[in-house]
């Protein structure tokens, strides 16, 4: 949400993946029922709505990055981050500072 909001006006460069949507803020009701038998069973309530001040709402429909950025098996299993360091070679470059080594462990 607070990606998306930056990104309306131009203030963010998203990078990464797209997010899914699933913004609401709900809570989850347990319950039980017993007649004999203990069934278990639950209730999702939804109490609040996240509107951007554009009107635009992301429920159900999420947010594109500027930059579609997803790493692969092999980064997660030799702990890299190829999105941050793309993000951190932006940075340096917007604030005209030499591009700094690699991110990665």
């Amino acid at each position: 949400m607070a990606a998306r909001s930056l990104q309306i006006p131009k203030r963010a460069l998203l990078i990464g993946d797209r997010s899914s949507g699933s913004v609401e803020g709900a809570h989850f009701f347990w319950r039980l029922i017993s007649f004999g038998d203990s069934i278990y069973y639950g209730t999702e309530i939804a109490f609040s709505k996240f509107v951007l001040e554009n009107g635009e709402e992301l429920e159900n429909r999420g947010g594109t990055p500027d930059e579609i950025c997803v790493p692969t098996i092999d980064d997660l299993k030799t702990d890299k981050d190829p999105c941050l360091d793309r993000a951190l070679a932006l940075a340096h470059s917007a604030a005209g500072l030499p591009n700094s080594a690699s991110s990665s462990k």
